[in-house]
């Protein structure tokens, strides 16, 4: 039987995007039995979803073995971690393995004689800076760049293993020219539209906006200036933004919640703002725009201006130019008929392409 790897990051199945209901409906399809690695900080998560996915997806703790997951990506080598890999491959004798964006666990799997290894990633500005298709950030720390060349040179090692690497965007593809372009394969569509249908059109007489991914450099957090006359909510790791986070005091934190609160809580909001120094393709991004968000997108910050018309079904801005966030939303609001925005951004998105990507990947796991 082959296998699907993949790490359960805690806001998965907030949004739409290479959730645990993702992987199921493709580990039924292709037949596949799907493994899927957690630590403490999803515990809370999994007791509520395991019994529903526990027919196609196998839930494996590493608390015992890491404090963090993503430390593994840093660590030389982690024996436990080797001995839970190596059971995972007597067990099922895996001829394929897809790995979804899971670098970091593709070293242990490297020794298997496996026929074919597939790699589902989106393109991490540390990798672009390892692959010198980018500069480092003139305001990034010494330690942060340090961290982030590391976990490029990572993910780069973890990409030679690959006998296809599954990329999300054209640009995505166009940074590997050179590199892997002849084993890339482009596959877009990851967003659940359907999972948006019954969400309420936002209140866009409100001045409120919602910030939406982990709080580390590549999301751009560290952009925003503290809201002043509007409201931000900020849905982030639950152990990063326990105190929140400097010069933000004034927005509202959220850790992990039910997808259904999820709805509740962000649905009035009108605006999303996306201050990402770099997106391979944005799926959080698309998942707003399914949900009729006046999306405003970091300008030059990867594949989200591949389908981000300014003014007609979002907006670019530089947050780390202009700062002032607040300022250009009200001119936003004053400015445009975002009733029209918000329709256009519902329809950016193709209806069917979460389940022809679906098809796609057992097409490709199956040999057919």
């Amino acid at each position: 039987m082959n296998l699907i790897i993949l790490y359960h990051d805690p806001y998965y199945d907030l949004h739409g995007t290479l959730s645990l209901s993702y992987i199921n409906e493709l580990a039924d399809l292709s037949n596949t039995k799907a493994c899927c690695f957690f630590d403490k900080r999803s515990e809370e998560k999994l007791k509520f979803l395991e019994k529903q996915y526990h027919k196609n997806i196998n839930f494996i703790d590493v608390s015992n073995y890491t404090d963090d997951i993503y430390s593994i990506m840093y660590d030389e080598f982690n024996p436990h971690i080797e001995k839970l890999c190596e059971k995972l491959c007597l067990k099922f004798k895996p001829k394929k393995i897809l790995f979804f964006n899971e670098f970091y666990f593709l070293k242990y799997f490297r020794k298997i004689d496996a026929s074919k290894i597939y790699f589902v990633r989106s393109l991490s500005k540390p990798l672009l800076q390892a692959l010198k298709k980018t500069a480092t950030d003139s305001l990034q720390s010494e330690s942060s760049i340090r961290i982030e060349e590391k976990r490029g040179r990572a993910e780069i090692l973890a990409m030679s293993y690959a006998d296809l690497f599954v990329v999300d965007s054209n640009c995505s593809q166009k940074a590997l020219k050179g590199y892997y372009n002849e084993t890339s394969i482009l596959i877009t569509g990851f967003i659940n539209k359907q999972k948006y249908a019954e969400v309420r059109p936002p209140n866009f007489d409100l001045l409120s906006a919602y910030f939406l991914g982990r709080i580390d450099w590549q999301k751009g957090l560290h952009r925003l200036k503290n809201p002043i006359s509007s409201s931000l909510e900020i849905i982030g790791d639950q152990i990063l933004t326990k105190g929140g986070v400097d010069g933000l005091d004034n927005a509202r934190y959220h850790s992990w919640m039910k997808f259904e609160d999820y709805k509740q809580l962000i649905s009035p909001i009108p605006f999303a703002l996306f201050p990402h120094i770099w997106e391979s393709n944005g799926l959080t991004v698309q998942e707003a725009l399914t949900m009729g968000k006046i999306v405003v997108v970091q300008v030059g910050s990867g594949g989200c201006e591949e389908y981000i018309k300014h003014g007609i079904n979002g907006f670019l801005f530089d947050f780390g130019l202009h700062e002032d966030w607040e300022f250009f939303i009200k001119n936003i609001k004053n400015s445009y008929d975002l009733e029209y925005v918000s329709k256009a951004a519902r329809h950016t998105i193709p209806g069917n392409g979460y389940e022809k990507s679906i098809q796609i990947l057992a097409e490709i796991i199956r040999g057919t």
